[in-house]
């Protein structure tokens, strides 16, 4: 065999070999590749009950003009059965309240001047000052972020609670002690039965639920760091010590004069220790049409109601600036009719021709129409929607799991009162 020819037969064979070391080594790229393509999830190391500012104070956290509103109720849901001074289903009247956060505190203020057109405290600013219902710790402020080596910038695949490079008013989130309600003596005074016999004073102790399953566990899921987009409600639970103190300066405690008038045994006086529930639910535009009945109190409509007193700054307070509006339920879908650019406005409920229209709200509304029956609502200067053409709102009932089951036939057909009433 000629030198050509041993030449021309190793050629294919060389020519093989690279074929396949090319494809082994295409084969190893690909094999790489899709085990980059396959990402770890990351390591998340952030502890529970982290919090969204945006929450509280909306998205803009440095000024409070954009903050919003939150109704809060206190509920007694626990207390000692042999006492009735401290009795188990009172509550105390619905507030609304905006959130200041401070470093260290969260803080619960009015949303409304205490006293109208007095100090402005309570009206909406650049900050908050309204009167101080709830404080709470703040135990820290932090950014959610994944953690970085420092020296080169290089983020590592652990998410972390980020708490050095943003000032403590510019992070994110925070976490709250809701453990103590660090105000010491709230105006409680008609939350209790005691309270109708004399001073009762109350003194917050530290107190955390451990058990999600307890009833008196918070509720804090529509505002944690997973919510995207987040409810308006939670509700925290404290634990108080009620003291009862002197009996409008006679000297008598007021647990004496309580049990007295309820023929009771038990003469302790010791402070009692209460569970309260305090719920807060963010304030959404409901098209609310208030009723005032300042001029003939509890002969139209009895129950709670809601006491404001105006400021005049030649006598203080007086008569005149004084208003009284019962706490009752919004009925209706909708009470007020839209203009052409907005609320369909109006000041007084002046009928010229008696035809039971007042004359500012005789005109078309957005929809083209005059709506005959439509008088002004002078508190919120609005033009109402006639009765006939509203639409009912559903109001929803809760009982509690105490409620013996005997009860269940009567509270179905009180249920069904209400409906016919309606």
């Amino acid at each position: 065999m000629s030198r050509d020819t041993r030449h021309k037969d190793r050629a294919p064979r060389r020519s093989k070999l690279k074929q396949t070391l090319a494809l082994a080594l295409i084969g190893a790229l690909g094999v790489g590749s899709a085990d980059c393509a396959t990402q770890r999830a990351p390591i998340d190391q952030r502890g529970p009950n982290a919090l969204r500012k945006s929450f509280f104070v909306g998205a803009n956290l440095r000024d409070a003009t954009d903050d919003p509103e939150f109704y809060v109720n206190n509920f007694v849901v626990d207390a000692p059965a042999s006492q009735e001074l401290v009795p188990v289903g009172t509550y105390d009247d619905v507030d609304r309240i905006r959130w200041e956060i401070q470093e260290n505190f969260l803080i619960a203020r009015k949303a409304y001047e205490f006293i109208t057109n007095s100090d402005g405290h309570g009206v909406r600013g650049r900050t908050e000052n309204g009167i101080i219902v709830a404080v709470y710790k703040i135990e820290s402020h932090f950014d959610v972020r994944p953690a970085y080596n420092s020296t080169t910038g290089e983020e590592i695949n652990v998410i972390v609670e980020n708490t050095t490079d943003r000032l403590w008013y510019d992070r994110e989130f925070m976490r709250v002690d809701w453990s103590q309600n660090l105000v010491e003596n709230p105006g409680w005074q008609e939350l209790f039965f005691g309270g109708l016999f004399g001073e009762i004073q109350f003194q917050p102790v530290r107190y955390t639920e451990q058990d999600p399953t307890s009833p008196f566990a918070p509720h804090l899921s529509e505002m944690t760091a997973d919510a995207h987009q987040p409810g308006g409600y939670f509700d925290v639970t404290s634990k108080w010590l009620v003291n009862p103190a002197d009996n409008l300066g006679w000297g008598i405690p007021t647990c004496i004069i309580v049990n007295y008038y309820l023929g009771s045994d038990t003469w302790d006086c010791n402070p009692q220790e209460t569970t309260i529930r305090t719920s807060f639910r963010r304030v959404e535009d409901r098209d609310f049409e208030p009723m005032e009945n300042t001029q003939a109190p509890y002969d139209f409509v009895g129950g709670p109601s809601a006491i404001r007193n105006g400021w005049d700054q030649g006598y203080g307070t007086v008569d005149q600036n004084f208003h009284r509006f019962q706490m009752v339920h919004n009925l209706w879908q909708r009470s007020h009719l839209d203009g052409p650019n907005g609320p369909l406005a109006c000041a007084t409920n002046t009928d010229a021709n008696n035809d039971g229209t007042a004359d500012e709200c005789a005109v078309a509304a957005a929809d083209g129409q005059v709506h005959a029956g439509s008088v002004c609502d002078t508190i919120t200067q609005k033009c109402t929607i006639p009765y006939r053409e509203r639409q009912i709102r559903p109001i929803t009932y809760y009982i509690n799991p105490e409620m013996p089951p005997e009860f269940q036939d009567h509270v179905e057909l009180a249920a069904t009162a209400a409906d016919g009433a309606v």
